[in-house]
């Protein structure tokens, strides 16, 4: 992509960001002149507008520059109420092209056939004082397409206040380095005043002009200055510099200085209408306001936060509630991960657990929600607290608008209470996962006797018991044992034996998968306990009061910083552009 696309691209994305921001904040936001955009104008050519007053010899100017007349000339003022075209008989179809001209454009244009201007088309516009406001309406039009301008003033009017004030107007957000400055008429300096009278007059206009550009006007050089005498311009007459304005304007330019000069402008106005929105915004102090309001109320949240009273409360709830059952269970699994055989037998205990619901075991053994739960009565009361001090205070304000909200409601608390106890169960399962498991190394005497535990008791009770016991029987002898071992495995083999012996083994299952459902259930409540004590807590609470107590604040602030982030990255790539430009990369 050329740098020109990447240019238009940029402001089209400028126009999007502009249309939002109007939509949701109003017209004001509309920068006061839009410009005009050039976008069928080829890279190649230039468009010089002359700017000034009535009487100051623009037309004349033009026909100097050109070596003929183009322009009507006429004592009686204003001539020209058109915009009078001087361009290469080859621009002719182009000019006509230019939606921002064409409804101002004189009906007869002079063309010429001057190779080397081909590149540049001057622009007589009309008098920006005319008593027909018509005129200046054409000029305010289109200024802002012109890639040169030349304001023109004569040496009676240089010092008119109406001239300044347009080029202080129209020079906001644009490249003052694209501005030429004309003073005509200095043939009409008393010439028995000698050549310093010249010298004196150049120099009050340029400080005149510098004047009216405040800071900006120091950035002005002394090439930007012209004096000189239209009707004259190959006089010999001090400070007669018509010929050196026409070998500026009409010099040669290589591509890069010429695509430096026309995107200078709409790097600047481009920048313009991003600082415009800015300042129509105030981002920068509206977020610096809401920012120390958050900070104050944020202290008293905090405050909140940190009262003993309320965090033990909490987490009684969390124990009573089903927030606890929820972190033993994944932190069984990953307990009986470690075991052989028991996980597939973990369905056991959900009877056991049904029974505990129903209030028959104890709650500490087996996991059981509760249908009765703690209502937090301290936090309840805190937050109405905090209510009726934030609805005493004064509200929070953005602009003129005032940002506030209805008294607290009793809804409002039942779900700011369950959303913190929905944060806990998640937070509480995060943490399970750092109960011990399978990747975490263990000694040998430890696996070898949670094996013995699980295989022992299915091996003993239908096995090696039955048959132990006619063994090592002393009331018999070994002359029968044959027999007796071969009855015993028969008599195994019945249903009555593994009915039995199935219930005894189930029953060690059960009880060892007790054991360590309790062990679980003992780390989840020291997890519920834990976790008031630490920063979650203070970190969700505050959240969730912000949430509630500064919601449409939070909201705005929100948008301030988006809008704020936008307009910096159009900014940023703004600035990256135009150190592209002057690289010509």
């Amino acid at each position: 992509m050329s740098l020109h696309a990447e240019l238009v691209a940029l402001e089209r994305e400028i126009d999007q960001v502009e249309n939002a921001l109007v939509r949701r904040h109003g017209e004001s936001l509309r920068p006061p002149v839009a410009p005009p955009r050039v976008e069928n104008l080829p890279a190649d050519l230039l468009l010089v507008g002359l700017v000034g007053g009535t009487g100051v010899g623009k037309s004349t100017l033009v026909n100097a520059l050109a070596g003929h007349d183009i322009s009507r000339t006429s004592a009686r003022r204003p001539t020209t109420d058109r915009i009078i075209p001087y361009l290469h008989r080859r621009r002719l179809a182009l000019i006509q092209d230019l939606d921002f001209l064409r409804e101002s454009l004189t009906e007869t244009i002079r063309p010429h056939d001057i190779d080397a201007l081909e590149h540049i088309v001057i622009l007589d516009l009309p008098d920006i004082d005319s008593s027909e406001r018509s005129h200046a309406e054409v000029v305010e039009r289109v200024l802002g397409g012109l890639d040169l301008v030349v304001w023109v003033t004569s040496l009676t009017k240089y010092s008119d206040r109406l001239f300044h004030d347009w080029i202080e107007r129209h020079s906001r957000g644009r490249e003052i380095g694209n501005f030429l400055f004309y003073l005509n008429k200095i043939d009409e300096i008393d010439q028995r005043d000698g050549p310093e009278a010249a010298t004196e007059v150049a120099l009050r206009f340029r400080a005149a002009v510098r004047d009216s550009l405040g800071g900006r006007g120091a950035a002005l050089l002394d090439q930007q200055f012209y004096t000189g005498a239209a009707t004259r311009p190959e006089a010999r007459l001090p400070g007669n510099r018509v010929l050196e304005l026409r070998s500026e304007l009409f010099r040669e330019r290589d591509a890069l200085e010429i695509q430096r000069l026309k995107s200078s402008d709409r790097l600047a106005l481009a920048a313009n209408r991003l600082d415009h929105l800015a300042t129509a915004l105030d981002l920068d102090a509206r977020h610096e306001r809401l920012a120390a309001e958050f900070d104050r109320h944020r202290g008293r949240f905090g405050k909140v936060a940190e009262e003993k009273d309320l965090r033990a409360e909490f987490a009684d709830r969390l124990i009573a509630s089903s927030a606890a059952e929820e972190a033993t269970r994944p932190i069984m699994r990953r307990m009986l991960a470690r075991w052989p055989l028991l996980p597939q037998l973990a369905f056991l205990t959900r009877p056991l657990r049904q029974l505990a619901r129903l209030g028959r075991l104890p709650a500490l053994l087996l996991p059981g929600e509760e249908e009765t739960r703690a209502e937090l009565p301290l936090l309840r009361a805190r937050l109405r607290d905090l209510d009726r001090e934030r609805r005493s205070q004064e509200s929070l304000r953005l602009d003129t608008e005032d940002i506030e909200r209805p008294p607290l409601e009793t809804e409002e608390i039942d779900l700011l209470l369950k959303a913190l106890e929905t944060e806990a169960v998640a937070e509480l399962r995060v943490r399970a996962q750092e109960a011990p498991g399978p990747a975490e190394p263990e000694g040998f005497v430890t696996r070898l006797g949670r094996r013995v535990l699980v295989w022992f008791p299915l091996v003993w009770f239908p096995l090696l018991q039955p048959i132990l016991q006619d063994v090592l029987d002393p009331d018999r002898s070994a002359a029968g044992l044959p027999p007796r071992i071969l009855y015993r495995l028969v008599r195994m083999l019945g249903a009555q034996h593994l009915l039995i012996s199935l219930a005894f083994v189930l029953a060690v299952y059960v009880v060892i998968l007790l054991l360590v459902q309790a062990a679980a259930r003992r780390r989840a409540l020291r997890s519920c306990r834990e976790l008031e004590r630490g920063s979650w807590w203070s970190t969700s609470l505050v959240a969730r009061l912000e949430e509630l107590f500064l919601g449409p604040a939070l909201r705005r602030m929100n948008e301030i910083v988006a809008e704020r982030d936008e307009l910096g990255r159009l900014r940023d790539g703004l600035g990256d552009l135009r150190r592209r430009i002057d690289q010509g990369s």
